[in-house]
């Protein structure tokens, strides 16, 4: 298709503040589907299969560590959808979807990509402790998440266009997540954890 540009001075484009520009970037109303699996698996661990008083400290940590990594992870993968739908064109031609904060003239692509790159960083520093609790089980976890994170983010397989992209969003936010979370917190993986997602 044919795409017309128009240069613009900057301080006469119609913009929101920049914390409402910021927030429609990282797109919170998509972090449901994040939040919700660590809720319902919190909750079904609390609700007695892992009573709070037999968690140690350190499984509070990896909690809330989980938590963080898990949204900054969510957040990094929002970032770089937009990022690269931008440079693909794909938000001018298709103007349903993303935030489009790039196309719009809000951000810029690179401060996007940057906040990616940051976000993503974020996620691999909360990661680090748990991975290291168990390397085995953690490594596969996290490969398991990158893989999933990239297709949903980049379509690196281009599994979306083969129909199986609600797939990998099923295990990205199901039993991954709830997985990984109730890893994170008792120290192993259980098909009810599993099942949970």
């Amino acid at each position: 298709p044919d795409w017309t540009f128009e240069f613009v001075p900057l301080e006469t484009m119609e913009r929101p503040a920049w914390i409402v520009v910021w927030l429609k970037a990282l797109r919170p109303d998509s972090l449901v589907l994040s939040l919700a699996p660590i809720m319902a698996t919190l909750g079904w661990l609390m609700a007695g299969h892992l009573p709070l008083e037999s968690w140690p400290m350190v499984s509070v940590a990896h909690a809330v560590l989980t938590i963080v990594g898990v949204l900054a992870l969510h957040a990094a993968v929002n970032l770089f959808n937009d990022y690269h739908d931008h440079r693909r064109g794909w938000d001018r031609v298709h103007e349903r979807g993303g935030a489009r904060v790039i196309s719009r003239g809000w951000l810029r692509a690179l401060d996007v990509k940057h906040a990616a790159w940051t976000a993503f960083a974020v996620a691999i520093v909360a990661a680090i402790p748990i991975l290291l609790a168990n390397l085995t089980i953690g490594l596969a976890l996290a490969a398991f998440a990158l893989i999933a994170g990239l297709e949903f983010a980049l379509s690196r397989f281009d599994l979306k266009h083969r129909g199986l992209a609600e797939l990998v969003a099923w295990l990205m936010f199901g039993p991954l997540l709830t997985g990984g979370l109730a890893w994170a917190v008792t120290g192993q993986v259980t098909w009810k954890a599993l099942g949970l997602g």
